[in-house]
C-alpha cells in the first residue's frame, strides 16, 4: 500500500500485537491489519464501512469465519510444540 494514499483511521497493541484499520483514498477500500511482534506473523482482512470497527476490534474472529490461516501462540500450542521438539 502506498503510504501517502493510505491513512490509519485506528490503532491499538497491547502483548506484542498490532492492529491498525487503513482507510486508501484512491478506492475507499478498508482493510485491517494484524501483525504479530512475537512470532512474527501477520495477516490483513478487507473490511466495510458498516463493519470495519467489528473487524478492528475482532481480527481473529474475522480472520477464522474466512478461512484465514493464521498462527496463535498459545500456552497448550507452546507446550506441544517443545514436546515436538524433544
Amino acid at each position: 500500500m502506498n503510504s501517502r494514499n493510505t491513512k490509519e483511521l485506528a490503532y491499538r497493541a497491547g502483548d506484542g500485537v498490532e492492529v491498525s484499520l487503513l482507510w486508501t483514498r484512491e478506492d475507499s477500500h478498508l482493510t485491517v491489519v494484524v501483525s504479530d511482534s512475537r512470532t512474527g506473523d501477520g495477516f490483513e482482512l478487507p473490511a466495510h464501512p458498516e463493519n470495519a470497527l467489528d473487524v478492528f476490534h475482532h481480527p481473529y474472529a474475522y480472520a477464522a469465519f474466512q478461512g484465514l490461516d493464521y498462527r496463535v501462540e498459545t500456552p497448550a500450542s507452546c507446550a506441544s510444540a517443545e514436546t515436538l521438539a524433544a
